[in-house]
């Protein structure tokens, strides 16, 4: 096994890359387990609102009962200034200036509308139209009717009172599904950066020339100084593997040690059998080092972009996510979701992740068979 052992001797040059991006893994998976909300209780937020009532009617009076209950009401001046001041120091977060005569328009069903000034594309603003929407909408019903207003008003703060009861589940005591899953998807980066950088450089030491010519006259048989190679190759890869699976248990032991456990790691197991496929074909194409590192780095950060490892993939736009379906990648980070999500374990509801798993092998097969075919050639051609 002289070959074996001079790969592992070898590999030792490669401790402190490994090392080093480990250290950064470690460090993100630390601030994205303490920061992580994860919750399992839904509580509702209040926004800062000011109105500006230049009406001072019965129908306003109710108007701001009914928003004071669901927002905080702030006083503010009523000048142009003070109000672009408000909005910019988010004193306030959305603001109603209510115009003279709006109660007695709005009870003869004439065409009255609030003006509103609000801070551009921010959530508070649209849950403070909701409100206005909302009170008025109800307001108007009762008045057809036939209600005076304070009857319709009162009908309507009640009618609006009602809530509705939020539960969210979560099968794990401590909710930690969504720092695992982020967790793994990170990994996405740093199995890719780490294995293909380590393999294909001592790959291409195997391949200088002097060494293959010292192979080629050595007693060592063909056929088992590639196996030895292969089997250095998957035990780094597999080494490599093991570390952040460790770290996941260390940092997550409840959910690791659960059937969710065994989903990460058999999804991550299925990207490492591509990684290293491909580690392999790399060094198949080319033995310039420069270009190998460069594309592990391309290769590596452009998935972890494209593919939701940075990114959450539902904050990418269609168009990235068609592009990453042709990568991987998608598939590993997509079933990573898709097990923070599952409420329990059954073969129907795993039977999608099997499937997402069984389109990591292909691309492993498809590296696996391009791989063959430039052997084929490069034979040819020598």
């Amino acid at each position: 096994m002289i070959v074996f052992k001079n790969y592992l001797k070898m590999t030792k040059n490669y401790i402190a890359i490994i090392m080093l991006y480990s250290a950064i893994f470690i460090s993100f998976a630390v601030v994205q387990s303490l920061n992580q909300k994860a919750t399992t209780s839904y509580q509702k937020e209040d926004i800062r609102i000011a109105i500006i009532d230049h009406d001072q009617s019965q129908l306003t009076s109710y108007f701001k009962e009914y928003i004071s209950k669901n927002a905080i009401i702030e006083n503010i001046g009523e000048d142009e200034e003070s109000l672009k001041d408000a909005l910019f120091f988010r004193q306030v977060d959305y603001i109603m200036i209510i115009p003279q005569s709006f109660g007695q328009d709005f009870i003869n069903d004439q065409d009255v509308q609030i003006s509103t000034m609000q801070i551009p594309d921010a959530y508070e603003a649209v849950y403070g139209e909701t409100l206005m929407n909302r009170y008025l909408n109800t307001l108007q019903l009762y008045l057809k009717a036939g209600m005076d207003v304070s009857t319709a008003s009162q009908h309507a703060i009640k009618d609006l009172s009602i809530e509705a009861v939020v539960h969210m589940e979560s099968n794990i005591e401590n909710n930690e599904l969504s720092s695992v899953s982020s967790f793994y998807n990170f990994s996405n980066y740093a199995l890719l950066s780490i294995i293909i950088v380590v393999i294909s450089m001592i790959m291409v030491s195997f391949h200088h020339e002097p060494i293959q010519k010292r192979n080629l006259v050595s007693p060592l048989k063909t056929h088992t100084f590639q196996f030895q190679l292969i089997l250095g190759n998957m035990s780094v890869a597999f080494g490599i593997w093991l570390i952040y699976i460790i770290i996941s248990f260390i940092m997550y032991r409840q959910t690791m040690m659960s059937a969710y456990g065994l989903l990460y790691i058999l999804n991550s197991l299925c990207l490492l059998i591509f990684i290293l496929l491909f580690a392999f074909l790399l060094t198949k194409i080319t033995d310039n080092r420069e270009l190998i590192s460069g594309i592990a780095n391309v290769v590596s950060l452009g998935s972890s972009f494209l593919c939701g490892a940075f990114v959450p993939q539902a904050y990418l736009g269609q168009f990235v996510l068609n592009i990453a379906h042709f990568l991987p990648s998608y598939w590993f980070i997509k079933n990573n979701n898709e097990i923070a999500l599952l409420t329990h374990i059954d073969y129907e509801t795993i039977q999608p992740l099997l499937m997402n798993m069984g389109i990591i092998l292909v691309f492993a097969l498809l590296c696996y068979l391009i791989t063959l075919l430039v052997s084929y050639f490069q034979r040819r051609k020598a």
